[in-house]
């Protein structure tokens, strides 16, 4: 018995950093379609999901609401690389809008979105 509570304990307590860390929110901000920003809190989320949706709350205690690249202009943590909506061409030559992450921003800017890395020039496409 000792034994099967000793299991159960740790396996509780490996599991619930994983859980409290996909929970947390940040300090961030989204850019209304309209060009307003938002300040409020972002769900930090590591892996594809950035690029699909934003995760934002206007305080602690508000509603979770979902942002999708049509619906915002950009979101971001804050002292983290922003997601910015773009379309983005897909390996068929269609374009596809989503989020990208701006790793770089100047006279020439750096996108990457899915392993991929894209480069644009300032005033071009």
């Amino acid at each position: 018995m000792k034994q099967f509570l000793c299991t159960c304990l740790a396996i509780v307590a490996l599991l619930t950093p994983f859980y409290s860390s996909a929970q947390t929110f940040r300090p961030g901000f989204i850019v209304q379609a309209a060009g307003d920003t938002t300040k409020g809190l972002v769900r930090y989320r590591e892996g594809k999901q950035n690029y699909k949706s934003g995760l934002f709350k206007a305080t602690e205690n508000a509603d979770v609401t979902e942002y999708f690249p049509a619906d915002i202009q950009a979101y971001g943590i804050i002292g983290e690389a922003p997601f910015i909506s773009k379309e983005v061409p897909a390996t068929d030559g269609t374009l596809n809008r989503m989020f990208v992450e701006v790793l770089e921003q100047g006279k020439l800017t750096l996108y990457t979105q899915d392993n991929l890395l894209y480069l644009e020039k300032e005033n071009s496409g």
